[in-house]
């Protein structure tokens, strides 16, 4: 089944929610009980969505960012370090509690994944930071190698783009 998805919905819910439906969308990816019922009503499905590696309270904390390879925190999309276990933990807390809000039929994981290109090449080539470096080490991988061939390649992408 082909399904059309409309992430968000501002306005009267239960007017928007009818206009989505004339236009053909099967999922509306937002929360409340009011927009739920409404997406309901009109026979879509609704879904809640969540950062994968959202910082929430730790925003502030650069221990739990990412870190580029010149040692410094960055923060894209709201997330921080993909290996932080207290990061996992926190969200997957936030997915338990999404999971019982009673109507709901999916939960979207959004930015299960590293920085996109598009926030550039230092953002994208992370993480470096102590722990992931640990948890490299504990799993048999040699980091600096990791951080010198990471450090050619963004070097590389420079001179391309200088050049």
């Amino acid at each position: 089944m082909w399904q059309t998805w409309m992430h968000g919905l501002s306005g009267d819910p239960k007017e928007i929610a009818g206009k989505m439906k004339a236009l053909g969308f099967d999922v509306v990816v937002a929360g409340g009980e009011e927009v739920i019922k409404a997406v309901a009503d009109e026979g879509m499905s609704s879904w809640l969505c969540g950062g994968a590696f959202g910082l929430g309270a730790k925003s502030k904390d650069d221990n739990y960012k990412a870190w580029n390879l010149k040692g410094e925190p960055c923060v894209w999309f709201g997330s921080g370090c993909p290996i932080d276990p207290e990061i996992r933990a926190n969200n997957i807390e936030s997915y338990a509690k999404m999971a019982k809000t009673a109507g709901i039929e999916g939960i979207l994981v959004d930015g299960c994944r590293w920085a996109s290109p598009s926030e550039g090449i230092d953002t994208f080539l992370t993480c470096f930071n102590p722990k992931t470096e640990k948890r490299a080490k504990e799993l048999g991988y040699d980091f600096d190698r990791i951080r010198r061939d990471v450090t050619a390649l963004r070097d590389r992408s420079e001179e391309r783009r200088v050049g």
